[in-house]
């Protein structure tokens, strides 16, 4: 019994400690590093777990997301990255989320959040201080929605001074950053918190009327911009065209309709189907998420994921209300405006794990499951071998980033090329192989602006060219090897062969081929077109270099350059 007492506590420091933390670690660290949290926080709850096996909670619309989670990763077009991640979509991502889902309890909910809330209190004054000092801060819009879900816990507290310090620093810095998702769940949250009042005509002067201004306040913070800040505002692809890229990747396939292309694949399909009009504005970005969760989802998990979602939220929406009218609880207001971010906004892993864990706290009637110590210990074995690889993958990641420094710098190419080495050592991921393949070519591209006076130091040259270039094409060819429906790998590798005609290497054919893969898997990349109607051009194959010039200008009316030659070759 008292075992049992002293690892319930534990378990409970447990979600305490890192909740407390999340926050920090939000605003600091990059999604990699936010998933490796994840996955350690599960990891010590099976650990404290061990010696004597907890039940596990569950729901079954929860299960069938999950489930659905974990066939669309199945069923992937890459199943390597949808287990692994690019972003805030991992398989072991959602595993994760689903033990701590799991192993929490209704009772943990007001101790543990105060924890989050504090946590909360302390990030934003680090933010503040690194602000003003003049360094940059990641996930300024993941950190107000934590800050408005701190300010709502705080809400109905407001006659206690202890809390105005922090409900007024939240305050401030909501309205520093203002995100106008931010000001929309706070107005949504208070409002439901007036309204249970309103309802029940509970009028008092020295509640209702405070609640009310409270509600005004956020509700004109919401509607009318505010000229403070710097307004850090993470930019989206726009909505309407996040919808027709969830239509299109929809209809690609009946495997793509009912369990989409998998997790972290919306680069795929936003590459086949994002609209021309962003050439206009960002001819290069590759996006890898929709404008909101739900539409990322309607790409990577197809209509069984978002209708299994749907399900669960429409759920918690009816049965909520009516429980919430009967009862006072702050979890059902927060959980509410909280759970809308799916329909509005891209979140980070850290907050589809906080919505899990409000949805436990509200969620009643459970299912409870006995797990013995052998599943325990597999599941322990299971996640210190995703948490290795996490932190090979964050190292990796930091060579990768390491390595775009100094290649920004301009003069430090060879350190360029020995941090991108490292970065495969830890991890094998394609990008890492297409930035080495260029690496190289541009090495390769550096000895043309030596001036050798001697043969032995043409000769010199000339290896120093052929090994460069080798080497270029040995990566290039490894990233296609790796994820073949990336555009940039086939890309890369048709620009190499474009560039080492100079070597008496008839590479025509080559280029072509690989121009035409990734013309394939990115039919709306002006730069493709352009690359492979040059191509033709110097082949001597006029007619086809401008069909492929008159598509690219399609997708990029601004280049007068090219616009001015199909003129002159049409006259």
């Amino acid at each position: 019994m008292l075992l049992a007492l002293i690892q319930q506590k534990m378990i409970k420091y447990i979600y305490s400690f890192f909740l407390f933390l999340l926050p920090l670690v939000l605003i600091t660290q990059t999604s990699l590093v936010n998933t490796f949290f994840v996955v350690i926080f599960a990891f010590c709850l099976l650990l404290f777990n061990l010696f004597k096996p907890q039940k596990i909670v569950y729901h079954k619309l929860v299960l069938l997301f999950f489930f659905f989670v974990l066939l669309s990763s199945i069923f992937s077009k890459n199943i390597f990255l949808s287990f692994w991640g690019k972003g805030a979509e991992s398989l072991i991502a959602f595993i994760s989320i689903f033990i701590i889902f799991s192993y929490f309890r209704r009772d943990y909910f007001k101790e543990v959040f105060k924890f989050f809330v504090l946590g909360s209190i302390v990030s934003i004054i680090y933010f503040f201080i690194q602000h003003f000092i003049g360094n940059d801060i990641f996930n300024i819009t993941q950190l107000s929605i934590i800050a408005a879900l701190s300010l709502l816990f705080l809400i109905p507290q407001y006659k206690d001074k202890k809390i105005i310090g922090g409900a007024i620093l939240f305050f401030v810095f909501l309205v520093f950053v203002d995100i106008k998702i931010a000001w929309f769940i706070l107005s949504v949250g208070t409002f439901l918190i007036f309204y249970k009042d309103l309802i029940n005509c509970n009028f008092q002067i020295k509640k209702t009327i405070p609640l009310l201004s409270i509600l005004i306040v956020f509700l004109i913070c919401f509607l009318i911009p505010i000229p403070l800040g710097d307004k850090n505002e993470e930019g989206r692809i726009p909505y309407d065209q996040s919808i027709s890229i969830a239509k299109q990747s929809l209809l690609e396939s009946p495997k793509n309709f009912l369990l989409g292309s998998g997790l972290s694949t919306y680069h795929y399909q936003f590459s086949l189907y994002k609209d021309k009009e962003i050439n206009l504005t960002n001819p290069y970005l590759v996006a890898n998420e929709g404008s909101s969760m739900i539409l990322t989802f309607a790409v990577t998990m197809g209509i069984l994921g978002v209708v299994s979602l749907l399900a669960l939220l429409f759920f918690f929406y009816f049965k909520g209300f009516q429980v919430f009218l009967e009862e006072k609880d702050i979890i059902f207001p927060v959980a509410f405006s909280f759970s809308l971010l799916f329909f509005f906004a891209q979140i980070d892993i850290f907050l589809i794990l906080i919505f899990f864990i409000l949805l436990n706290s509200w969620i009643k009637e459970k299912g409870e499951i006995g797990i013995n110590k052998i599943v325990i210990i597999i599941s322990l074995a299971f996640f210190a071998f995703a948490g290795f690889n996490y932190y090979n993958y964050i190292k990796a990641d930091n060579h990768y980033n390491q390595s775009l420094n100094y290649f920004v710098s301009g003069e430090l190419l060879g350190k360029s090329i020995n941090e991108m080495e490292k970065s495969i050592q830890f991890f094998e991921l394609s990008d890492y192989y297409i930035a080495l393949s260029k690496l190289y070519l541009l090495n390769a591209s550096q000895y043309f602006e030596e001036r050798w006076v001697t043969q032995e130091k043409i000769n010199e040259q000339r290896k120093m060219i052929e090994e460069n270039i080798a080497l270029s094409e040995k990566y290039a060819k490894k990233a296609i090897e790796i994820d073949e429906n990336n555009f940039q790998a086939w890309q890369k590798l048709g620009l190499l062969y474009e560039n080492i005609n100079f070597l008496n290497e008839e590479k025509t054919e080559d280029i072509i081929y690989n121009y035409q893969k990734a013309k394939q898997l990115a039919p709306q990349n002006y730069d493709i077109y352009y690359a492979l109607g040059r191509t033709y051009e110097e082949s001597g194959k006029r007619d086809l270099a401008l069909e492929e010039y008159k598509k690219a200008i399609e997708l990029n009316p601004n280049d007068s350059e090219l616009l001015n030659k199909i003129k002159t070759w049409e006259d």
